[in-house]
């Protein structure tokens, strides 16, 4: 982090409205819901989002998704619909 930025806690930044600096208000952008939301379509897709840092201190956000096993399963094409 560059000197006097504010260092996110990873056990806390999905919690809705986390900020990692408190001085930031809505009004420089976002309102702290954004990592929460992802974290939770992560779930319940039963996946898994989370945050660590490397041994350099950066921060690394990682998702992971289950992929299907099924190489067979294709969704079934849908004709297009006439527009009136």
């Amino acid at each position: 982090n560059p000197a006097g930025a504010h260092r996110p806690d990873p056990d806390r930044m999905f919690d809705r409205f986390y900020r990692a600096d408190p001085s930031r208000s809505a009004a420089a952008g976002g309102v702290g819901l954004g990592l929460s939301i992802s974290r939770e379509l992560a779930t319940a897709m039963k996946g898994r989002l989370w945050a660590d840092f490397d041994d350099s201190g950066n921060l690394r956000v990682h998702l992971m998704l289950p992929a299907s096993r099924d190489r067979q399963a294709k969704a079934d094409p849908v004709a297009p619909a006439a527009v009136a």
